[in-house]
């Protein structure tokens, strides 16, 4: 496959999903059957740093689907917060969608290596970012995790759960605390909201990054959150998340609007960004929607196809 001759116009199409417009705030963006979605709000803050999309493709090399979630908060206050979260996204989308990486965790592996490399050159340590980022195919996933952004899972008969701790002072007393307590672990236990990020991409030494291997769960959704969208997760999980045998199913899409909802009725202090994706449903999805060497990204501007053929 020739991604390497079109690789100015492969950034230019992730660009075009990923960049700030007047179609970014505040709209929920959907696709594939409403199992990939993507929402975004500035709020207060003068700049948005956060950045977030969904992929669906089937490789040119190949016929099995994969599906990758990914979103980053650039770090508030320091030069390029909002240029190294959306460099970090395109870089994860780029890796993906690269047909040199076979698996998922050789996509995320070369993506933290390459955002790492290419924020801190560019920046030489003055700014970074925070990243959450997954990747599926039928037999499974790896996640991987940095600062804090938030990845949240829910599978239908099981409790929801945060996935990820805050790479903060306040998320690393946490951990500490319950590896050295005997006291059962919490369903959902986010960490204490706290700004002192101590690991983070672009800075040097930056990225002891956490990986989780994951499923592919049946009617299961992955709900990742920018920090200004974690307040109304917990209150939100009984109507947004836990299946309702009197409900239609909960969608990716519908995850999002619930969160949204919430954000409404709140004052937001800072840019809160939500990406949510089924990763079971949209795999499927792709055999209906897609062709060989098809990709589909949803970001903050809406939904685009491309052809990697």
């Amino acid at each position: 496959m020739a991604i390497r001759r079109h690789s100015k116009e492969l950034r230019a199409w992730i660009d075009g999903a990923i960049s700030l417009s007047g179609h970014t705030d505040g709209a929920v963006h959907a696709a594939a059957g409403d199992t990939l979605a993507v929402a975004m709000q500035q709020g207060p803050r003068a700049e948005q740093q956060d950045c977030g999309a969904a992929l669906l493709w089937i490789p040119a090399f190949g016929f099995a689907p994969r599906c990758a979630a990914v979103i980053a908060d650039g770090m508030g206050g320091m030069r390029g917060g909002g240029w190294s979260s959306r460099h970090t996204v395109r870089v994860v989308v780029e890796r993906c969608l690269s047909g040199r990486l076979d698996t998922p965790r050789d996509m995320l592996a070369s993506a933290l290596a390459a955002a790492q490399d290419e924020v801190l050159q560019a920046l030489h340590g003055n700014g970074g970012t925070t990243l959450t980022a997954a990747v599926w195919d039928r037999g499974g996933g790896m996640l991987v995790h940095i600062g804090d952004t938030r990845a949240h899972f829910i599978e239908p008969g099981r409790p929801f759960c945060c996935l990820t701790t805050d790479h903060t002072d306040a998320g690393h007393a946490d951990a500490i605390d319950r590896l050295t307590t005997d006291r059962p672990a919490e369903p959902y236990r986010p960490t204490p909201p706290d700004n002192s990020l101590i690991d983070v991409i672009g800075v040097p030494d930056g990225i002891l990054a956490e990986r989780h291997v994951l499923h592919t769960p049946s009617g299961g959704r992955c709900v990742m959150t920018s920090d200004g969208a974690h307040d109304p997760i917990l209150p939100a999980r009984t109507a947004a998340f836990e299946e309702d045998g009197d409900e239609p199913r909960w969608t990716a899409r519908r995850s999002v609007e619930e969160i949204w909802t919430r954000l409404t009725h709140e004052q937001l202090t800072d840019n809160a960004t939500v990406v949510a994706i089924e990763p079971e449903r949209a795999l499927r999805q792709a055999d209906q929607e897609l062709r060989r060497g098809d990709a589909l990204l949803v970001g903050p501007t809406g939904a685009l196809r491309y052809a990697l053929r």
